[in-house]
């Protein structure tokens, strides 16, 4: 199997490269380097193999970074999700693509949002991805959808949730206070890890539907997540406070996740303990 992938020098496009490497052996993965918006050189990479699948991974993620240049953010998000599935259309038919989105596609709720739900975006990324996720659809090829909830793990930029928490962690004194702003909001948290796993085994199975969920269907407020940090880092004498009083949810529902036969654990899993402690010993030596 000939694999290419767009993304791959983010946190979960590492992850993914490796996991890919150990979990399909046979596969030959050949990422994609150039600008996403330079027409010519996305062509060309879509010619140089026959690609069976290309997984779009790469996006601009951070709230703060699409809401400030915005249009930046819609140029690769969304002109260019359709320029490459275009380019496959054209060039290459055959291949199947995975698009890695968001849950910022759904709305707050206290129930599980349903694969159905997508659409009532909680954040202008959301649109962006969400709009993304339109352009795939609208080019007609054989696609799959992964809608990735709250996820965490080692390598992500400073503007997410998980590195922001380790520092803030590393910089709190002895018997300290860490007032946070949503942190009575309910998210669904899922290892980055987990991510990668799931969509190599969503990857050999080949689902029926379009869209799936990558998340654990456990509710988790931001303090309870903070809490667990703090407790795999031995700082439980750190005090977590409310700094805004926002109580929104939004958690995932698993049936279609379930039905491939994977069930993830996010925040409870074996593993979480030694990710927490990698990632703080990594931010340590970086300074």
């Amino acid at each position: 199997m000939k694999i290419g992938m767009t993304g791959s020098s983010g946190a979960l496009g590492r992850v993914l490269s490796k996991t890919i490497a150990a979990k399909l052996p046979s596969a030959e993965l050949c990422p994609y380097s150039s600008d996403l918006r330079n027409k010519q050189d996305l062509q060309s990479w879509v010619q140089s193999r026959p690609f069976d699948l290309v997984i779009h991974a790469a996006a601009i993620v951070p709230i703060a970074q699409v809401k400030s240049n915005l249009a930046e953010a819609w140029d690769i998000n969304v002109n260019s999700t359709l320029r490459l599935a275009l380019s496959l259309r054209t060039l290459n038919s055959d291949a199947r693509l995975l698009y890695v989105s968001t849950s910022h596609v759904y709305n707050y709720g206290s129930e599980p949002a349903e694969e159905t739900d997508g659409g009532r975006c909680s954040s202008i990324y959301g649109m962006t991805k969400y709009a993304g996720e339109l352009a795939v659809t609208a080019s007609g090829l054989d696609c799959l959808i992964v809608r990735v909830f709250s996820q965490f793990g080692i390598g992500q930029k400073p503007g997410f949730l998980f590195p922001s928490l380790l520092r803030r962690i590393s910089d709190t004194p002895h018997g300290g206070t860490m007032r946070l702003n949503g942190a009575l909001t309910v998210r669904d948290f899922v290892s980055i890890p987990e991510v990668a796993e799931s969509i190599c085994h969503l990857i050999s199975q080949q689902p029926a539907f379009r869209t799936v969920n990558i998340c654990t269907g456990r509710k988790m407020t931001v303090e309870q997540f903070v809490a667990r940090v703090c407790r795999a880092l031995d700082r439980e004498d750190i005090a977590i406070e409310s700094a805004d009083g926002i109580c929104n949810q939004l958690y995932g529902s698993t049936k279609r996740l379930a039905a491939c036969g994977l069930q993830l654990r996010g925040a409870e899993s074996d593993g979480f303990l030694q990710l927490v402690k990698q990632e703080s010993q990594a931010q340590a030596i970086a300074g």
